[in-house]
């Protein structure tokens, strides 16, 4: 428990935000248009095949890792697989960042599940509480490139993800729970340009110091040893006690008092003079 509780303080922190210059478009999935403190604008909830949207986020007061809790406050998720389209017009290089929160689940391995671009896999086995735990910001970011009308991620032409200039994201449902999504954006450039190098340091920096406090926590430390050695010396173990205890007691004091009797007559005995 010490270990969890010390890992989830390490885990506030908060990522630079986006520059707002660079957004090319933004959705708050599942809640209203609002402006954050790093001068996007999210449109209201929007672009969405199906699914239900959610505000059960605000169960937190504030989510951490974000300077911008209401973005991660809302959701959408579905009991099935959805999707969102989101508008890419031009040629050029972009990068998809998807937002996400855990704000249900208590534990690994509850809600997992992927993202997809038209036939490529661009997220496999989200386990959002592991990335950052509960109530927490975590973010994905996707560069992708348009040449032509066609895409491209990881130099690898997807079919099927870019219809009429509107790029289609589909949450697919696994084993575990619902997929689900807090907010998309559209960042013109590489992600260099967003505050994805950021966010990597800080959860590796996380990661190394989660690491120490296992290994310091699964060794047994030097004021347990000593706590062990003290309460050796004051209560002696009941084998070495053992003896005393037998001849201080009510028996023993009339054994011995028994024997010494004995002893004694003995001795008058062997002292009276022989007769002939």
């Amino acid at each position: 428990m010490a270990v969890v509780v010390l890992f989830l303080a390490l885990l506030h922190v908060a990522w630079a935000g986006l520059s707002a210059k660079n957004v090319l478009y933004a959705v708050n999935c599942g809640g209203p248009a609002l402006k954050t403190k790093d001068g996007v604008r999210y449109e209201a909830d929007t672009g969405y095949s199906s699914g239900i949207a959610s505000d059960y986020g605000f169960n937190f007061a504030s989510i951490r890792n974000t300077k911008d809790s209401e973005l991660y406050q809302t959701e959408r998720y579905d009991t099935q697989s959805f999707s969102y389209q989101v508008p890419v017009l031009a040629d050029g290089v972009y990068t998809l960042v998807l937002k996400f929160s855990e704000v249900y689940f208590g534990s690994e391995g509850e809600k997992v599940f992927d993202v997809r671009i038209g036939d490529v896999e661009i997220i496999s086995d989200l386990d959002i509480f592991a990335k950052v735990g509960k109530g927490a910001a975590y973010d994905e970011y996707v560069e992708f490139t348009v040449t032509q009308g066609q895409l491209y991620i990881d130099n690898q032409l997807v079919r099927k993800g870019l219809t009429a200039g509107k790029l289609t994201i589909e949450f697919a449902k696994g084993d575990y729970d619902n997929p689900k999504v807090n907010a998309i954006a559209v960042v013109k450039g590489t992600k260099a340009d967003t505050e994805f190098l950021e966010q990597k340091a800080k959860l590796e920096s996380i990661a190394r110091q989660k690491e120490k406090l296992v290994e310091q926590h699964s060794e047994p430390s030097d004021d347990a040893e000593d706590y062990e050695t003290v309460e050796g010396v004051a209560e002696p173990r009941k084998e070495e006690a053992s003896l005393l205890e037998l001849v201080f007691s009510t028996p023993g004091v009339i054994l011995v008092g028994i024997l010494c009797l004995s002893l004694a007559m003995v001795m008058r005995g062997s002292s009276k003079p022989k007769q002939s």
